[in-house]
């Protein structure tokens, strides 16, 4: 039988250079010394078995100052991992690779500010876990993801021993992912920074990285005076690759993937047209309060495959729908599901059912993708979803896989596209992090009360926006792409599609001409598809 794994381990302080330390029965209140980087508080030595990863977790609330929680190694010589927090409450687990250390022990230390700092933390301790499969366990970047940002300027606060090219007080430019942070102190190596010339503005330097990555796609493409380009993806470093070859005497040809694009660009025109440099948008209220029409739909169809109901009846009522042709609609894909015990809902941003994407597909593809889905890269979310979430409900399932995939991936990739496209600002409120915790710590009884739409949050703004507002239909961007397929847009696709089958063994002619033919805007993705492998694989 496998060892047990060890039990939690509860962390206890021991003072350091802390001037003010008062215990309560679940909490601790601490003013920390005016050193620089001073280790204020240092647990107990916590011992840690061969193959085992320490995760801490540890919570608080920073009324002043900044200050640092790391652990150190077995010789307390070195940091094995640390992580900085600002004023405000911080909830967090501390996840990092202890190496060949047996022991460690939590530290608290100033961050850099030759300042006091005062902070209250609550109770704190270590849980130890295996590896993952793929070897290195629970790491804190497969855990948490990276930190944000790979480009940014600033002020040199200090320089390392031997570089003596960069001075403290310089302006420099600095890039790379994992170091050139969106942070107020960052750690960057001597070969990631270049010195910003006089004059240049900080705002215009934080974007070196960005425009070095743009030019480098130019350099490689061996743009030539006079020649079309295709940018394909027209976010930021779309923007700024296109008025690069604008600049270089190429005519640009920019194209974007989603077509509600066309409107949110438009909209985000008439804005900045008429003087507006920073805009609010609501991206994030729907997934965090239950917002979309289709999640009801979802929400009772789970509900009602939760049912006991014989296993046979729902497999004769699948046959049934797929002797009636029924194969490629979603009633067939989520009964489909409801028989495989996997969730109705895999995110809101499905195109193709299974069963479709798979008669897309040319016979020779189809043989290869036989046993693949796409719910293999959708059950590692739900899985961690079961382990974390702390009410398992399906509503926060839906918030939960929105969150990582709609909602990064397509939405705010939208809109920081089109709104950067016309030099406009846009911020997500709804997406603060605090908004956030708070909004998944609602139960999903509360969200989904009397079936209707963001309840909670319709009864928080009414009053201050107008009823008409509020209680009228929800209805997003809508772009007429039947209408175009009937129209001159309907004969290039047909053009494009009919070359991409003859020249390729990717997808099937007979089914690629159906759904053209029936004006279904599925197929615009396989547009988008087919002017991508013309400008970037047939070319």
């Amino acid at each position: 039988m496998p060892a047990p794994e060890p039990s939690p381990v509860r962390v206890t302080w021991v003072r350091c250079g802390a001037t003010d330390f008062e215990e309560a029965a679940d909490s601790l209140r601490v003013v920390s010394d005016e050193s620089e980087f001073g280790y204020q508080l240092m647990s107990q030595e916590i011992a840690v078995p061969p193959g085992m990863i320490p995760i801490v977790h540890i919570e608080g609330q920073i009324d002043s100052g900044i200050i640092t929680i790391g652990l150190l190694d077995e010789k307390r010589a070195r940091w094995i991992g640390s992580r900085s927090y600002d004023q405000g409450p911080f909830q967090d687990r501390l996840i990092f690779d202890p190496g060949r250390n047996r022991s460690m022990t939590l530290v608290i230390a100033n961050a850099g500010t030759k300042e006091k700092s005062s902070f209250h933390l609550g109770p704190a301790r270590v849980v130890m876990t295996p590896p993952t499969k793929d070897g290195l366990p629970q790491s804190e970047l497969g855990d948490q993801g990276w930190h944000v940002g790979y480009s940014a300027a600033g002020e040199v606060m200090d320089v390392g021993d031997g570089v003596s090219d960069i001075t403290v007080g310089d302006v420099v430019a600095c890039a790379g992912a994992g170091k050139a942070n969106h942070a107020d102190f960052i750690v960057v190596p001597r070969n990631l920074v270049c010195r910003v010339p006089a004059g240049c503005e900080m705002k215009l330097a934080a974007t070196t990285t960005v425009g070095a990555i743009a030019l480098q796609g130019i350099r490689r493409a061996a743009c030539q005076l006079g020649e079309t380009i295709a940018v394909i993806g027209l976010g930021l470093i779309g923007q700024i690759t296109a008025q690069m070859l604008r600049a270089n005497g190429c005519r640009v040809l920019g194209m974007d993937s989603d077509p509600v694009c066309v409107p949110v660009y438009y909209v985000s025109k008439l804005a900045r047209d008429n003087g507006v440099v920073v805009c609010q948008v609501g991206e994030g209220a729907d997934e965090l309060f239950f917002g979309y029409p289709h999640w009801k739909t979802a929400l009772r169809l789970q509900r009602l495959n939760d049912l006991p109901v014989p296993r046979f009846v729902k497999r004769t009522a699948l046959a049934t729908l797929r002797s009636s042709g029924s194969h490629r609609s979603f009633r067939y894909e989520w009964l489909r599901r409801g028989i495989s015990d996997e969730p109705i809902f895999w995110g809101g941003a499905e195109a193709f059912t299974e069963a479709h994407k798979k008669l897309l597909l040319s016979q020779r593809l189809r043989r290869k993708f036989k046993t693949y889905s796409s719910w293999e890269p959708v059950s590692e979310i739900f899985a961690r979803f079961r382990e974390r979430a702390w009410e398992k409900s399906i509503a926060n399932w839906m918030t939960y896989v929105d969150l990582h995939m709609r909602l990064p991936e397509l939405l705010l990739m939208r809109i920081d596209k089109m709104t950067m496209g016309v030099s406009l600002e846009g911020r997500v409120p709804f997406l603060d992090h605090r908004l956030v915790e708070f909004a998944l710590s609602i139960p999903e009884s509360v969200k989904t009360k009397k079936g209707a739409l963001k309840p909670i949050f319709k009864k928080a703004v009414r009053g201050l926006i107008p009823d008409d507002l509020i209680d009228r239909k929800k209805q997003g961007f809508g772009v007429p792409i039947s209408e175009w397929y009937f129209d001159r847009l309907g004969g290039r696709i047909r053009a494009d599609m009919n070359v991409f089958c003859c020249e390729t063994d990717f997808l099937d002619r007979e089914e690629v001409f159906r759904l053209i033919e029936s004006g279904s805007p599925q197929s615009w993705y396989l547009h988008n598809f087919v002017l991508w492998w013309k400008s970037f694989i047939s070319d």
